[in-house]
């Protein structure tokens, strides 16, 4: 992430470097000038979806069927409640303070998102209290009425503390964010359940660490934003930096109308992989088990989009400044290259989740694996992973959607993948369970990028499926998915514990098939000029071993 200083310059180039791109000027450094800020946010989020999996590990492994399926509808539920109640304003205030230069203004920004937020997530929480007991028989029974209950005061939390990071978001400044948010939260979740679930409080137990890390979380945030280092109104941005529209936001109306339309975008995204979770648990003919398989299985099928949710991040400001300057073809290098490296990780998960689902459930939930509750979830991880890699293979596609400036054909598209959800969901759910679940989240986990790219490809023939994407990518799906097909055809043993070295295995065939197939480009070379920017030193030995295998640069489209 980056503070309010910057990105940092790159080191200057050493002995034996990947070409140069003969890209106009200003562009060049597209990739390579994001510096620590993107950096860390890459960090942050990785280590957001990390912990987050260590916790659905333990508490899948430990808490009874019961506890287990109560804790995941809570958790679907407060995700959506608090799209509902954060109104948009996240986003609407990080947004506006990027686009305003004086300082009675900013504060005025930030005083009129408190007055807005802070009743509305007052409002939300009651809600989600009060509604929790009349609920329950809908959601699986009284059993999840604690769990609604405990995760009222959490969305109160969650929700100030992300207003609170938006702030500095909108400074340039993702530091709060990455530490309390991304780092803080989800480590002490991970420490608290731990101690809790070893002293037997169960359920309650997992309340607790959720709770707790949020309160942690906000109290750190708070004490940041208070300090001299923090204080976002008082920090704005160099003139020369501000861009774009400045949108009037100076009373607390003019800015709830200028977050409402974020706002059904925040609501939209949150309803894929919650909607289809509180479905199942209303209309299932067997809402505890089906419940307590499928959210056994979400957290493995969203590992497959780690690196789109990493490294997506650095799309976004690249695609709007290539946009702003005029230079789609280095825009189309950027992207694919980025997609190319999102690859690295999501390959080798969908590979071993696709074509060995039972081996990989069997690492995450242990002897459950064999209990009949679990019995559909290898078929529900083939379903929802397949669904995530065909999202991730478009790789940050709404970023440069964003980027073109296309927010309302984002907003369309991000309702209809939410549309899709909730009518297959309520399709499919009464008849196969927590396979119509599944089938919904998968297919509208794969429309929103499939329509991104869609409409980038028609608007600038943009897209990142070139020969330098397919080449590698095919290289080692197509020989190891024909090795794992028949490994899990023939039914022969495969310990649960060798799937981490299988990992690495897929993990370094696809890093070296990119070079092997002539798949290095000028802008594999600026994205590793980003990461010698935050280490700090050259990294010569890749340089000088990745000069040998380079490519011919791409020409047009």
């Amino acid at each position: 992430m980056e503070g309010p200083a910057g990105a940092t310059q790159p080191p200057a180039a050493p002995s034996a470097p990947l070409p140069r791109g003969a890209a106009p000027v200003g562009t060049v450094h597209s990739l390579r000038s994001l510096g620590q800020g993107s950096l860390l946010s890459l960090i942050g989020q990785i280590f957001l979806v990390g912990a987050l999996f260590g916790v659905r590990v333990l508490m899948v492994r430990d808490l009874s069927t019961a506890s287990w399926s109560a804790l995941v509808i809570a958790l679907a539920f407060v995700g959506l409640v608090g799209a509902f109640g954060a109104l948009g304003l996240q986003q609407a205030v990080a947004r506006q303070l990027a686009h305003t230069v004086e300082t009675r203004r900013r504060r005025d920004l930030v005083v009129n998102s408190l007055l807005l937020s802070l009743p509305a997530a007052g409002i939300a929480s009651a809600a989600m209290l009060l509604a929790a007991r009349p609920l329950a028989p809908y959601l699986g029974g009284a059993a999840i009425v604690p769990a609604l209950e405990f995760f009222a005061g959490y969305l109160a939390v969650t929700t100030v503390s992300g207003l609170l990071a938006a702030f500095f978001q909108g400074n340039e400044d993702v530091i709060p964010n990455t530490l309390f948010n991304q780092v803080l939260n989800p480590a002490l979740a991970l420490i608290f359940l731990v101690i809790f679930l070893q002293e037997g409080l169960g359920l309650t137990g997992a309340l607790l660490a959720y709770l707790l890390s949020a309160l942690a979380a906000l109290v750190g945030l708070l004490v940041y934003t208070l300090s001299p280092r923090g204080r976002p109104w008082n920090h704005p941005l160099d003139p020369r930096r501000v861009q774009g529209q400045d949108y009037p936001t100076d009373t607390p109306a003019a800015l709830l109308k200028f977050s409402l339309p974020l706002a059904v975008v925040a609501i939209a995204t949150a309803t894929v992989g919650t909607a289809d979770t509180l479905i199942l648990g209303a209309l299932s003919p067997d809402p505890l088990n089906a419940v307590a398989a499928y959210g056994a299985v979400l957290p493995m099928a969203r590992l497959v989009g780690l690196g789109a949710a990493s490294l997506g991040y650095i799309m976004l400001p690249v695609a709007s400044h290539l946009h702003r300057v005029g230079d789609m073809e280095e825009l189309r290098r950027s992207y694919t290259t980025i997609t190319k490296w999102i690859l690295l990780v999501s390959l080798p998960f969908f590979l071993l989740f696709f074509f060995l689902p039972t081996p990989s459930l069997a690492l995450v939930i242990g002897a459950k694996v064999s209990n009949p509750t679990y019995a559909q979830a290898p078929l529900l991880l083939q379903v929802t992973v397949l669904g995530m890699f065909l999202a991730t293979l478009t790789g940050p596609a709404s970023a440069v959607l964003i980027g073109l400036g296309k927010l309302r054909l984002l907003l369309y598209d991000t309702v209809a993948s939410a549309v899709t959800d909730v009518l297959l969901s309520a399709a499919l759910v009464p008849f196969v369970g927590a396979l119509g679940a599944a089938i919904a989240f998968a297919s509208a986990t794969a429309l929103l990028p499939v329509l991104c790219v869609t409409q980038t490809q028609l608007l600038e023939r943009i897209h990142p499926f070139h020969s330098v994407l397919v080449r590698p990518l095919l290289s080692v799906t197509v020989p190891v998915g024909a090795l794992l097909l028949w490994i899990s055809y023939m039914g022969w043993p495969l310990p649960g514990l060798w799937l981490p070295g299988l990992f690495g295995v897929l993990f370094l065939g696809y890093l070296v098939a990119i070079p092997a197939t002539r798949s290095l480009e000028t802008e594999d070379g600026h994205l590793l000029d980003m990461f010698e920017s935050y280490l700090g030193r050259r990294l010569d030995l890749i340089r000088r071993l990745g000069s040998r295998f380079v490519g011919r640069t791409r020409e047009g489209p």
